[in-house]
């Protein structure tokens, strides 16, 4: 051994992890597509309540003058002639059958 040379490490043979099984590897596979999808819905729900929160807060400050609306009156009959409902990708059903 050369002065001021570190010793190399032996080489030891290193098992390798056996391949997953076809069945291990798809229940592998569905847990990380549902825990994204269930991440995606959060933040689809989070962004969702976002905006309708900030559509509130701008019916309030810039239609009701910061005053409080009484409900079911114009306001809301004014804004659903503008609004359309191509706003929404998905609504769900009204029918209890059709929600089954």
């Amino acid at each position: 051994m050369t002065p001021g040379r570190a010793k190399s490490p032996s080489k030891k043979s290193v098992a390798l992890p056996q391949p997953a099984t076809p069945q291990a590897l798809l229940g592998d596979l569905r847990a990380l597509i549902d825990a994204s999808m269930r991440a995606a819905t959060v933040a689809v729900n989070a962004a969702q309540t976002q905006l309708y929160w900030r559509v509130g807060q701008r019916i309030r400050l810039d239609i009701l003058g910061a005053q409080r609306a009484e409900y079911g009156k114009e306001i809301v009959a004014t804004l659903s002639r503008h609004l359309s409902w191509s706003h929404f990708l998905a609504l769900p059903p009204t029918d209890p059958k059709e929600a089954a």
